[in-house]
């Protein structure tokens, strides 16, 4: 994340040239300019309200996006595979999804087994 701590903040005005009513909140960061446009003013003093707290606590801002860092999402994990499925049902229906065999280390791809309490539990064929 390129991050800066050099954030200026404009006045928020109407958009007028859409047909509806909408106003655009603007900052920037490191000189880069950002902007975000919502349906109310209150909507749009209240994202500004909360960026400019974020810069009063010494939050670094993305220049990027624009945001501070509290507003940025997560990172999604490399690995989202859960184990469970696998050793508790194999069948070619599973190595067509790519599951491992039992006990290779492998994680599966498909995601925990029924009545393992994660996630949805899944109906069984009969």
């Amino acid at each position: 994340m390129n991050a800066s701590y050099d954030v200026k903040f404009w006045e928020i005005y109407r958009n007028r040239s859409s047909k509806t009513p909408s106003y655009v909140a603007r900052w920037s960061v490191a000189g880069r300019r950002t902007s975000k446009t919502f349906r109310t003013k209150e909507l749009a003093n209240s994202h500004m309200r909360d960026l400019r707290l974020a810069a009063k606590n010494g939050e670094a801002f993305d220049i990027d996006t624009g945001l501070p860092e509290s507003m940025l999402a997560p990172e999604p994990a490399q690995n989202d595979y859960l184990p469970g499925l696998c050793s508790t049902v194999h069948s070619p229906a599973m190595e067509d999804l790519g599951c491992p065999d039992e006990g290779d280390g492998r994680l599966c791809p498909v995601g925990p087994g029924p009545g393992t309490g994660e996630g949805p539990a899944r109906p069984t064929r009969p």
